[in-house]
């Protein structure tokens, strides 16, 4: 009976690891082969990443644009105020080229020889140019604050000289505060429109 027994144990035992594949786990073996894949892929991954972003560095991104630049010509009062003279300065060109144009005239001049022909304080509201050719600047009040002829007619000769430059720009119309005036500080006539001298 004991014969029987181990006859049938060893049967069993037979036939369980003919079923899974013979003796040995290969389920075993096949998660540990997994297992090293999985811990290899990550690397691999992180090799191709690596490659990726040095392939990134090496090259020009394709949305990446190159701004345009333009020279323009700005104008500014001498120390002394008894003149106005010319500075050349490289802008960003851009589609408001007038209104960027007269930001910079207004933040002054680079040059220490120069002086800024507004007020301080003063700001650009609005520039508007219309297809005539005619060009609409709207300053802050500050602009009003002058102290005689020469310094308003300064200003005025200042905007027109910078703005008259550009094609599309014949001559300049002055406005205060949203306001059409006659004159910007009461000393010089703006009732019409002026141009580059």
């Amino acid at each position: 009976m004991a014969k029987k027994i181990i006859v049938i144990f060893t049967l069993i035992v037979l036939t369980i690891c003919i079923l899974i594949g013979g003796c040995s786990n290969p389920v075993e073996e096949e998660l540990k082969t997994w297992k090293e894949l999985v811990n290899i892929l990550p690397k691999e991954k992180e090799k191709e990443n690596e490659k990726e972003n040095e392939n990134e560095s090496n090259n020009i991104p394709t949305d990446f644009v190159i701004e345009e630049s333009i020279d323009v010509t700005l104008y500014f009062a001498t120390s002394d105020k008894s003149d106005l003279k010319s500075e050349k300065r490289t802008i960003t060109k851009v589609e408001g080229l007038g209104r960027k144009t007269m930001e910079e005239l207004i933040e002054g001049p680079q040059s220490p020889e120069y002086v800024s022909v507004f007020p301080s304080g003063t700001s650009l509201l609005d520039i508007n140019v219309k297809e005539d050719g005619l060009c609409i600047i709207d300053l802050s009040s500050e602009a009003r604050f002058v102290n005689n002829a020469n310094e308003e007619m300064l200003m005025i000769s200042a905007i027109a000289n910078t703005l008259c430059q550009f094609s599309t720009i014949d001559e300049v119309a002055f406005m205060i505060e949203g306001e059409s005036v006659s004159a910007i500080g009461g000393f010089v006539d703006l009732s019409e429109p002026v141009s580059a001298e």
